[in-house]
């Protein structure tokens, strides 16, 4: 940082004090008993004639030399005050240089900071541009002026580059949130507007309106940690879509309404759901019946009745597991029916006790397949 470098600095003071001695070579020597200068001399051994100056009794002269070398040690000592000073600022200033930019922000983004994580770093970053320039512009150190706003702008604009960098990850971050939450709105609105006009129909937009009450402490949590993603970026000055800004704030209003909306909507179909409830009641005391037969089917024709024959067992154990299979996806259909008419949930012993028998079965029949393989 230092212009010139500390031992170009060193040359040219040392050359400043040699030309101070240097410069008696422009005074000639004095005729011996007079004032007047004396010609340039023939010197054995000179092809031109020499003029004898008063540089060799100045050069030489004890107060001389002795000066010259307390001035040369005021030089070193010079270059190493500054030195010092300016390590002061390098080791104060290091973070800003010392990791690599663009790859440690991308460690850091790979963690998915909280916004909090975001507002600390951009905060240390954000503090030095500013803390930079309350330093002097100006440092006297011995002879020497030390001009430092250059050296401080630069610090200023590199500390900017990792404010505007860590902006543009939590923009980012941001934006990716905000474009979610938004999708989200707009599909569970749709959904809302679904006309209930079978039962199917109606459990679709029962469920939604059950989502709706279930996520609301959830999405209110995200539209006020984007919202404060937002605010962060305008803080530290990061520039922001002004439509992005304009969503962020009207989140909340946004998911207010569709709650709201889903509110009305539950009220206004309590007389839809008191007939789909009287169905729904009807088809769970079908499923009873139904159960009951396979039961029967079950306990007289299952694989636990096949003897001797553990093929044909192996074969309607399959034919039993597909058919419980089914069952079991309508009991919970008829279950999730219930959960959205507040209706109590039935319990079916019959089901629980053939499940329970086909796992046992299951582990029977694998065992006399895999001895089957090995036979062969």
């Amino acid at each position: 940082v230092l212009h010139p470098p500390a031992n170009e600095l060193c040359k040219l003071m040392t050359q400043s004090m040699r030309e101070v001695v240097e410069g008696t070579k422009l005074f000639a020597r004095w005729k011996n008993g007079s004032c007047a200068e004396a010609p340039p001399q023939q010197v054995p051994g000179q092809d031109e004639p020499v003029t004898f100056t008063f540089f060799s009794d100045v050069s030489m002269h004890p107060d001389v030399v002795e000066m010259a070398n307390l001035v040369q040690q005021n030089i070193q000592g010079t270059v190493s005050q500054i030195l010092h000073y300016l390590s002061s600022w390098k080791k104060k200033y290091r973070p800003l240089w010392k990791l690599q930019r663009d790859i440690m922000l991308e460690k850091f983004a790979q963690k998915d900071p909280t916004c909090v994580s975001y507002d600390d770093k951009l905060q240390f970053y954000d503090a030095l541009s500013d803390e930079v320039m309350t330093q002097l512009m100006k440092k006297e150190i011995g002879c020497v002026m030390l001009h430092l706003e250059p050296l401080a702008r630069t610090i200023r604009e590199n500390a900017r580059g990792w404010v505007t960098s860590l902006g543009k990850l939590l923009n980012d971050s941001a934006r990716s949130r905000l474009m979610q939450l938004k999708e989200q709105f707009e599909g569970l609105s749709s959904d809302l507007k679904r006309s209930p006009d079978t039962l199917e129909d109606l459990k679709h937009v029962l469920s939604i309106i059950a989502k709706i009450r279930a996520i609301s402490l959830d999405v209110e949590l995200k539209y006020r940690d984007i919202r404060e993603r937002y605010r962060t970026l305008v803080i530290y000055d990061v520039k922001v879509s002004g439509e992005e800004l304009e969503l962020s704030n009207n989140l909340e209003q946004i998911w207010l309404d569709l709650f709201h909306e889903a509110k009305m909507l539950d009220r206004s179909l309590i007389t839809v759901k008191k007939k789909f409830t009287i169905i729904t009641c009807e088809q769970v005391e079908g499923f009873t019946k139904t159960i009951s037969g396979f039961h029967d089917k079950f306990t007289a024709e299952g694989p636990g009745n096949v003897r001797t024959d553990l093929d044909e067992g192996v074969k309607k154990l399959k034919q039993f597991q597909a058919e419980f299979a089914e069952l079991e996806k309508e009991r919970q259909e008829l279950v999730n029916a219930e959960k959205l008419f507040d209706l109590p949930i039935t319990l079916y012993p019959d089901l629980i006790e053939m499940d329970s028998s086909l796992q046992g079965m299951a582990k029977v029949f694998e065992l006399y397949e895999a001895q089957r393989v090995a036979r062969e």
